[in-house]
């Protein structure tokens, strides 16, 4: 889920991201929110982190990842989220400060519980 979902054609803000959910009814976490996960099989658990609804430590989308990688049996687990942790490209210009604030928060938030729950691939 990233900032595109949440707007309009006219470039409006759509919090709510009608047309995103009309298209993809997934069963997220909190109704509020884009976050949800599923399993291919019994070996692959697949998050998906909104990272535009409360996404710091302690948040409930934070104890939610955090409780499911502690719980997962999976031998292969993934994260999926819109803003890298790292990037050499200029649409994320690390000396922007609106885009390095994101990549941030991916390194100081998620980057623990990737290490801690050895989390094999990241997506971002």
């Amino acid at each position: 889920m990233g900032n595109h979902e949440y707007s309009v054609f006219n470039g409006s803000s759509n919090k709510n991201a009608t047309l995103f959910r009309q298209k993809f009814p997934y069963p997220y976490v909190d109704p509020a929110s884009f976050y949800w996960s599923f399993s291919y099989g019994p070996d692959v658990l697949i998050f998906i982190i909104d990272q535009y609804h409360h996404f710091k430590a302690g948040t409930q989308q934070l104890v939610w990842l955090e409780q499911g990688l502690s719980q997962s049996k999976a031998k292969w687990k993934f994260l999926v989220f819109h803003a890298p942790g790292y990037s050499c490209g200029n649409h994320h210009d690390p000396t922007d400060r609106k885009y390095e604030k994101q990549m941030v928060r991916v390194r100081t938030v998620l980057g623990p519980l990737i290490t801690k729950y050895n989390v094999q691939v990241t997506f971002g």
